[in-house]
């Protein structure tokens, strides 16, 4: 038979580079952002793009802004039903930034985006019970 897959559970900023890319549960606080001018292009479900000034970010346990962990553009109803409650979502985290681009490949690009931890992808977001 079989076993269960433990997935590990990241509650501080900490413990994020330990579980690079593995499937993990990271809680801490639902986060809505606004980009200001700022928009991100996403693909609905239906296949069609759009575009918003929101992306999600949890904040864990310990941490700066700048290593909450990001989830990305997500669903309107979603935000407001998880906005500012503490949540455990589950998904393979990425707390290491890719490796440079090459600069002949790529000799447009002026400068690498700011690097912030990552779940991608998403499997599933819940409110979090103290209790557990």
């Amino acid at each position: 038979m079989a076993q269960p897959r433990t997935i590990p559970i990241v509650r501080r900023q900490v413990d994020l580079a330990r579980h690079d890319d593995q499937v993990v549960q990271v809680v801490g606080t639902y986060r809505v952002i606004s980009t200001g001018p700022y928009k991100y292009l996403y693909r609905r479900p239906d296949g069609t793009l759009g575009k918003t000034d929101q992306i999600v970010r949890i904040a864990t346990e310990g941490g700066s802004y700048e290593k909450n962990v990001m989830i990305g553009v997500r669903a309107e109803d979603e935000m407001a039903a998880f906005r500012d409650t503490m949540v455990v979502v589950t998904g393979t985290l990425h707390s290491m930034p890719p490796p440079p681009k090459n600069r002949q490949q790529e000799p447009d690009m002026m400068a690498e985006p700011l690097w912030a931890p990552s779940l991608n992808p998403v499997e599933s977001i819940a409110r979090w019970d103290d209790t557990e």
